[in-house]
């Protein structure tokens, strides 16, 4: 009965994907619909991210099915907060703060959600096809969130939040039969998995986090800003929708990482070679669809090893992830002032560390 566990954690994960997309491109008109400035707002909106990185770890190994509803009713609740906040006359006094206590709580509930999800995924006969299939609809999510913001802003601020908040609605609906029919036992201990298996993803994400944050500064050198920000929107949405692709109908055939790896760090070379915007479209689609099946297939790999601790992993294999997307973005721009191109070879670095760690057997 684990497929009912992913499916109904499905809508949460998509809802929040979207939102967490959306909440990057609403930036600039987020600190000013709160009269703050967008350092304090970008910070209120990284912090959900990391504390999802320290919080997964620490939560889902006691999940419960209890205690999953409770972190389902938290993302409704921080939503709604979020949409009170967003709807408030003039600035709130400790708008600051308040922000970022949302964003800690919507953090928290996201990361717990997650390894559960993955973990009953990776629970199932066919582990990666399950995997892959997972990670669809937030794909579709972070996709249409980078679409769709747009249109949405214009009509309301507070419509990007919404699909957050039915998202974790319908997932707490459809929970209720699937928990009774397969309850979550307790996976004690906080014990992290082996070095190794913790390299991989986060130095696949540190190649994705360094790539995509040198797409602006690239295309800026050749366009306005406002244009070079509407192509990297562009490249980023193409990218997620071939990773739904390759889920769909590469990963469960994929028998191996090498050579997704190598494709990696081919992908991350191409805007090198040429800084045009079908080049990095076609970059970014790659290099994404192939990170997104080294990822799954190596997640897989994890929890069948030590399927006893399958949540505890899953947890830390999610902040691996969300740690190694901030460390490549924070490196890619340290190298930046070097060269434009500077964060595209960093990436490619990074895959090929991870192409020859991959040749050592977990």
């Amino acid at each position: 009965m684990r497929h009912q566990i992913q499916r109904a954690l499905a809508p949460v994960l998509a809802g929040y994907a979207f939102q967490q997309t959306a909440l990057i491109g609403m930036l600039p008109v987020l600190a000013l619909r709160l009269d703050l400035p967008p350092g304090q707002v970008g910070l209120a909106i990284g912090a959900g991210l990391l504390v999802s990185a320290v919080m997964g770890p620490l939560l889902a190994g006691g999940m419960t099915a209890q205690r999953l509803r409770a972190a389902l009713l938290v993302q409704m609740l921080a939503s709604l907060g979020l949409i009170a906040l967003l709807l408030a006359l003039g600035p709130v006094g400790a708008t600051f703060a308040i922000l970022l206590a949302i964003r800690v709580l919507q953090g928290t509930a996201a990361a717990i959600t997650l390894a559960v999800a993955q973990a009953a995924s990776a629970g199932m006969g066919r582990p990666v096809a399950a995997l892959a299939r997972l990670q669809v609809g937030p794909g579709l999510g972070r996709a249409l969130g980078a679409a769709l913001i747009g249109p949405l802003i214009r009509l309301s601020i507070v419509l990007p939040i919404l699909p957050a908040l039915i998202g974790a609605a319908l997932s707490l609906y459809r929970l209720g039969a699937a928990a009774k029919r397969m309850p979550l036992p307790e996976e004690r201990g906080l014990r992290a998995p082996w070095l190794l298996a913790l390299a991989v993803p986060f130095l696949v994400q540190c190649a994705i986090g360094a790539g995509q944050l040198g797409l602006g500064p690239l295309l800026a050198q050749s366009y306005p800003a406002a244009q070079a920000a509407a192509i990297t929107g562009i490249c980023l949405g193409a990218g997620y929708l071939v990773l739904m692709l390759v889920h769909l109908f590469v990963t469960p055939a994929a028998t191996a990482i090498g050579p997704a790896l190598a494709l990696l760090a081919v992908a991350l070379l191409l805007p090198v070679i040429s800084p045009q915007p079908s080049v990095l479209i076609a970059a970014t689609s790659l290099a994404t669809g192939a990170a997104g099946l080294t990822i799954a297939r190596h997640l897989a790999r994890v929890i069948a090893l030590r399927p006893e601790a399958a949540r505890r992993n899953a947890a830390w294999q999610g902040s691996s992830l969300l740690a190694g997307l901030g460390v490549g973005a924070s490196l890619a721009a340290l190298v930046l002032p070097l060269h434009p191109v500077a964060p595209f070879l960093l990436a490619a670095g990074f895959a090929l560390t991870t192409l020859l760690i991959c040749r050592r057997p977990l």
